[in-house]
This record gives structure tokens, sequence and C-alpha cells, in this order.
């Protein structure tokens, strides 16, 4: 407002002022009451407002920790699960290396028996005995009765 006194009969006479004066002092306390009063309203609704975004924020932490803790019991049952698996492809890792060394170790000693066997057929080519002047196929179907037959003629 303007900051002049309403426009009313004012106090000519000291009672009047004093009565005057009197109503300020009342209005004065009853603002006064009444700032405390809403000063005190704001403090508990601010107090009520605190309290319900602490909640709020406290609610939402919760969950997410309880994610957070459902995550990792989680990722601990798959690390244990990949632990078992690289170990298992360890042993079949191991487990191949030594089939393949004895795979080689095989493939050499063939190799040596096939040397041998035709080694040995050589041999036995060399050894076998030849018998000439006698007409091919004339031993009929039992060539050993025929050798004991005609050899010692």
């Amino acid at each position: 407002m303007s900051g002049k006194k309403p426009s009313g009969s004012p106090a000519k006479t000291p009672s009047a002022k004093r009565k005057q004066s009197e109503g300020d002092g009342v209005d004065a306390n009853i603002a006064s009451s009444v700032s405390v009063a809403i000063e005190l309203a704001l403090a508990r609704q601010q107090d009520s407002l605190e309290a319900a975004v602490i909640r709020a924020v406290q609610g939402a932490i919760d969950g997410m920790r309880n994610s957070i803790d459902n995550l990792e019991r989680k990722v601990e049952a798959y690390m244990e699960t990949v632990k078992e698996l690289v170990a298992k492809v360890d042993r079949v890792q191991a487990e191949t290396r030594a089939m393949k060394r004895e795979v080689s170790s095989n493939t050499s000693g063939l190799e040596k028996m096939r040397l041998k066997v035709a080694s040995l057929e050589d041999q036995d080519r060399r050894n076998n005995v030849r018998i000439t002047g006698i007409a091919t196929g004339r031993e009929g179907g039992d060539a050993i009765a025929f050798l004991q037959d005609m050899l010692p003629k």
C-alpha cells in the first residue's frame, strides 16, 4: 500500500491515540503469531518433505542394492561355471596333446613295421628255391606231394 494511514478520523485525544496504538500492538502481536505459526507450519512441511524424499531415495537405493546383490550372485555363479569350463578345456587340451604324441609315435612305429615287412618279403623272395627243368603246371593240385615224390628221383 502507499504507506498513508487510511483516511478516517484522526485520533485527536490522548486516550484515542492510546487506543489506536494499542490496536496497532494487537495487530502486531497477531501478525507476529501468524508469522510464527506459518514458520512452524513451513518447518513441519519441510521436515515432512525431507523425510519423504529420504524415504524415497532410501527405497530407490535399497532396490538398487538388492539388484546389485542379485547381479553379484549371478556373476559369481557364472564365474564358477567359467572356472569349471576352463578346467575342462585344460584337461581336454592336455589329453589332446598326449593323444597327438601317441599318434605320432604309432605312426612312426607303423612306418618301421612297413619297412620291416617289406624287408622280410624281399628276403623271402631271395630265399626261394628254383627248380628248373620241370614243366609248369606239372605238379597238379598238390605241389608238396609232387616235390616229395619228384626230389628223391
